[in-house]
């Protein structure tokens, strides 16, 4: 009856042995799952950060193209008034001799006119009797 239970002992340890390594495998194929779980829990994390630092990256580009184009707006404000400006400056010297001419003209004709009035009112008056 020794041996027997010894045999039994054994086998019934032979069994507890097979049934830890399966119990060990399982556990080890749930950790694995739960590692690889993990992993694709991370990286979709991970994934969602990267996206919001994308965002961020073209809010912040955007913002700067629309200062860019505010600015390139208020040069092109400045440059139309300082062309205006010059338009001005270099308009105002021909502008003031064109008026001087002007003013010699209408001198220059009202004199004439008046020369021409005289020897009008000359021929008038030999022409009357």
């Amino acid at each position: 009856m020794g041996k027997r239970k010894h045999v039994l002992r054994q086998i019934s340890s032979s069994s507890d042995k097979e049934e830890t390594a399966k119990k060990t495998r399982l556990y080890e194929d749930v950790i694995a799952t739960d590692v690889h779980v993990a992993t694709i829990t991370m990286a979709n994390e991970s994934q969602s950060d990267d996206i919001a630092v994308i965002k961020d990256s073209l809010k912040e580009v955007s913002s700067s193209i629309s200062k860019i184009v505010s600015i390139q707006e208020g040069l092109m404000r400045t440059l139309d008034s300082k062309f205006d400006k010059l338009k001005l400056d270099l308009t105002a010297p021909t502008d003031g001799k064109i008026n001087s001419l002007r003013d010699d003209l209408a001198l220059i004709i009202r004199r004439e006119g008046k020369i021409i009035d005289k020897v009008f009112t000359t021929i008038q008056s030999y022409s009357l009797p």
